[in-house]
């Protein structure tokens, strides 16, 4: 599979730069489709006092996550600090705009804590990822409970299925972590066989034994999903926030809507890899305002409602942006230190493109 490889390697080895034309390109797409309604709104006006608000809710949530994240990494005994959580967490942020090559925010986050403890590596790298999943599940618990506003939406299937993955993801979620925390799924056969598997084996067994140890701290994991909902939350009213900066009127969800529609929209925006879902997460939520806009006692024009969506997002992106330069002067006063993992990681590439 020779030519697989001549083709894979240089996708590889550029691909934040493809990911970056791609996001380019669905932001020009989008501005292209919205062009005549964006001129009806008034961006001069824009309510800064929404957006001042916006920006601080982003800080606090970001915060939230972080302190999730650290009670992950010292509840497995590791020697770790809140100082340290906040410092790669705004790196890990700024990472997900600018990040070379093949790393993402997660990626440089992994690789820097995993540094920090050598003796517990996998461990280590694995409570980022197991943070994000605990995220992601606690963004479909504030969708779920949300659409039970709107019940029933027998008249709106699109929206039905929205309701459907977000009770799917919700469900699924919590039972799969009930699961692993209160039961000895995590000593099955079937978990022992997979630590014989080459290369991810010796890995899969660290992070057993890290969920081990998590059993007997269950109020962490539980409470990590708590502060990811009350994140989430705050995340979410920065979305309304952004939609009353503009004065969106009729054109935008409920505060309730929100909560309800911005989730499957987040969703897509980590789902398409995109440099932190550019592109993907406004054409999510110019689809989801669409949608919204169809069960709304008064609907404005499609048109007007889609621009809505659109411009809501590029508010609430602008205040992402302004707070990932936070992370720019985490990255100085440790630029050494990041440029190390990062060559470590482009050599690990390279052993295994030989290695194959």
């Amino acid at each position: 599979m020779k030519w697989i490889r001549i083709l894979v390697d240089p996708l590889r080895r550029h691909w934040v730069w493809i990911k970056w034309v791609a996001a380019i390109a669905i932001l020009t797409w989008l501005f292209r489709q919205n062009r005549a309604t964006l001129r009806q709104i008034d961006w001069h006006n824009l309510d800064w006092s929404f957006f001042a608000v916006g920006v601080v809710l982003t800080g606090v949530a970001f915060l939230i996550t972080f302190t999730r994240w650290y009670y992950l990494v010292v509840s497995q005994g590791l020697p770790f600090t809140w100082r340290d959580a906040v410092r790669l967490g705004f790196i890990g942020i700024l990472f997900n705009y600018v990040a070379p090559g093949a790393a993402g925010g997660d990626i440089v986050k992994a690789l820097l804590i995993a540094k920090e403890h050598p003796e517990r590596k996998a461990v280590a790298a694995a409570t980022v990822f197991l943070d994000r999943l605990l995220g992601l599940i606690a963004l479909f618990c504030v969708g779920a409970v949300a659409s039970l506003a709107f019940l029933p939406l027998t008249d709106y299937p699109r929206l039905q299925m929205l309701l459907s993955v977000l009770w799917a993801g919700t469900l699924g979620g919590l039972v799969g972590l009930f699961l692993l925390l209160h039961t000895s799924l995590p000593q099955s056969r079937l978990v022992a066989w997979m630590f014989k598997i080459k290369f991810v084996g010796p890995i899969l067994e660290e992070i057993q034994r890290g969920i081990l140890m998590y059993q007997s701290r269950k109020r962490v994991l539980w409470g990590a999903v708590g502060l990811s909902v009350i994140g989430h939350f705050a995340f979410l009213t920065v979305f309304y926030c952004a939609s009353l900066a503009l004065e969106s009127g009729p054109a935008a969800p409920s505060f309730i809507g929100h909560l309800f529609l911005i989730p499957a929209a987040e969703l897509v925006g980590v789902l398409i890899p995109t440099p932190a879902g550019i592109g993907a997460l406004e054409g999510a939520v110019q689809g989801v305002f669409v949608m919204g806009n169809e069960m709304a006692a008064h609907p404005v024009e499609k048109e007007l409602a889609a621009a809505a969506g659109f411009s809501v997002a590029l508010v609430f992106r602008l205040t992402n942006m302004m707070t990932a330069l936070i992370g720019g002067a985490f990255y100085l006063s440790n630029r050494r230190e990041i440029e190390e993992v990062l060559e470590e990681e482009e050599h690990l590439l390279e052993d295994e493109q030989i290695t194959d």
